[in-house]
């Protein structure tokens, strides 16, 4: 389970740990990357790790930090607009040609190795 101590400001970091978009989606990464540098290249950039293990005082700093803060409203920003519309890949690509699709299979689950993220 992620820290239970983010700040207010940044308590959406553990739903975007939880979503794995952030695996392909740079800014994202870039976001986990930046609390810890060192933290998320010795976790093998599992986000979810990161807040488990992060310094509270770190994360208190990241709440303030005017950069950080930017590029975390702009990631959180982007997740409600790709959940809200449906503006994935296949959607955008596709167009529905078929009437009633039988299956839609997800290889997200192939894109990290960081297999805890799905153990509750």
């Amino acid at each position: 389970m992620p820290n239970t101590r983010l700040p207010p400001r940044i308590s959406r970091l553990t739903n975007l740990s939880k979503n794995l978009r952030w695996s392909w989606y740079p800014p994202a990464r870039e976001l986990f990357g930046f609390l810890d540098r060192e933290l998320w290249n010795s976790t093998h950039h599992n986000p979810m790790q990161i807040l488990r293990e992060i310094n509270p005082i770190r994360l208190d700093k990241a709440s303030t930090d005017l950069q950080f803060l930017d590029l975390y409203d702009r990631v959180a920003e982007e997740m409600d607009y790709y959940k809200s519309t449906n503006a994935d890949w296949f959607t955008s690509w596709m167009k529905s040609p078929f009437r009633d699709p039988v299956a839609f299979f997800l290889f997200e689950f192939g894109i990290h190795g960081i297999g805890d993220n799905f153990i509750c």
